[in-house]
């Protein structure tokens, strides 16, 4: 990847890595040229992701699916979730 970014959800109940330490663990494997950054709240994180991602670039979210379903929410609220869903009836 050319740009890392790392963060964590923000559920106070639930324990998360710190993306400080995943970033040094990271750099291991970082090609060269490639930058990484930090930031605590998973929304400025990934809007600094979304600032520098061109429409040919891929943007990929992993971690948690506490940290990934927070996310979701900007493309697809929980309301709408909950109304097209195919399983859980």
């Amino acid at each position: 990847a050319d740009r890392v970014f790392f963060t964590r959800f923000e559920i106070v109940h639930r324990k998360a890595a710190n993306p400080f330490d995943l970033m040094r663990m990271a750099r291991a494997y970082q090609k060269r040229g490639a930058t990484c950054e930090v930031h605590l709240d998973p929304h400025r994180a990934l809007e600094r992701a979304m600032h520098q991602t061109k429409k040919t670039d891929a943007l990929l979210i992993t971690g948690s699916f506490f940290l990934a379903g927070a996310l979701r929410e900007r493309w697809y609220p929980e309301a709408w979730v909950m109304k097209h869903r195919k399983s859980f009836p």
